[in-house]
């Protein structure tokens, strides 16, 4: 296996030798249930998601951002948080390489209109309208906590009048609906959180241009085999959400996937494939043109 850089092979290691070995003492110690072979799979809820994801992943992990809290608090406080975020994720190769790309097509439009999809705190989307100061950005997701945190922070820069929101309240997206059609969209580390990804990439299509693009991050298969040789065992996709995302309380993400560039042309069956970066060992961006 050829590593990239030097943060590739720190990652390898970990994944492929110290957390298996980690695993294994824990359930010496009996401090990690020992596994059965195969998990049960359970069933997909989006209520559950819904409630899941007002838990935004931070931009180096640890504990998630509950946007419900900062819902709470004063406005200036949200956005010291949001900078500081900010700066933290700009230094994580696969963000930076996400808005990297994003940015280099965006330069090529006029006044582009931008649709985030599944934009939790709103970090790609946020860097678009702060980086070109002609676009028009919407931010849709499946929890309104984040899109209220999101209009907040857009006010207090100076942005509400280039934003708006939209809260998707179906499971496949049946309920998506945009007045005018986008320039770009961007859906980062979300669409392998749902079952019904092929239905949403359906909905939104609708409302892309011809010959706009779909910028996309995913988890790839690296990631699920990484996770299965540290536990032992196959991961059904609610037990794989569990290793992608931390639990909150007594919620857990309730689905993970994984896509490797196959599996990702057919979910964006019909568009051209254009670009493909590869900035983690975990993680896959690609671009598609609407033909």
């Amino acid at each position: 296996m050829i590593m990239k850089d030097i943060e590739d092979w720190i990652l390898w290691l970990k994944a492929y030798w110290l957390w298996p070995a980690a695993y294994r003492i824990r359930q010496c110690f009996g401090l990690q249930p020992k596994n059965s072979g195969r998990d049960r799979e359970d069933q997909y809820s989006f209520e559950t998601a819904v409630k899941y994801w007002t838990n935004v992943p931070r931009a180096k992990g640890g504990n998630p951002l509950n946007t419900g809290n900062l819902t709470q608090i004063p406005v200036e406080t949200v956005v010291k948080i949001f900078e500081d975020e900010r700066r933290k994720a700009l230094k994580k190769k696969e963000r930076r390489v996400g808005f990297e790309t994003a940015r280099e097509i965006l330069s090529g439009l006029k006044s582009p209109r931008v649709l985030d999809y599944g934009s939790g705190f709103g970090f790609y989307g946020f860097e678009i309208l702060d980086r070109h100061p002609e676009s028009n950005v919407t931010f849709a997701d499946i929890q309104e906590n984040n899109l209220r945190s999101i209009q907040r922070v857009a006010e207090c820069k100076g942005w509400k009048n280039r934003m708006s929101t939209f809260t998707v309240r179906h499971e496949q997206g049946r309920d998506l609906h945009f007045d005018q059609p986008f320039d770009f969209m961007i859906s980062m580390g979300v669409l392998h959180h749902t079952p019904y990804a092929s239905e949403i990439v359906r909905r939104l299509t609708q409302y892309l241009k011809p010959g706009g693009l779909f910028q996309v991050l995913l988890y790839n298969p690296t990631y699920r085999r990484c996770m299965e040789r540290i536990t032992g065992k196959k991961m059904s996709f609610s037990a794989f959400g569990k290793q992608t995302d931390p639990s909150v309380g007594i919620l857990d993400n309730p689905y993970s996937d994984v896509y490797d560039e196959e599996k990702t042309r057919q979910l964006f069956y019909g568009y051209e494939l254009v670009r493909s970066e590869h900035p983690h060992l975990f993680y896959d961006i690609y671009q598609f043109r609407k033909t």
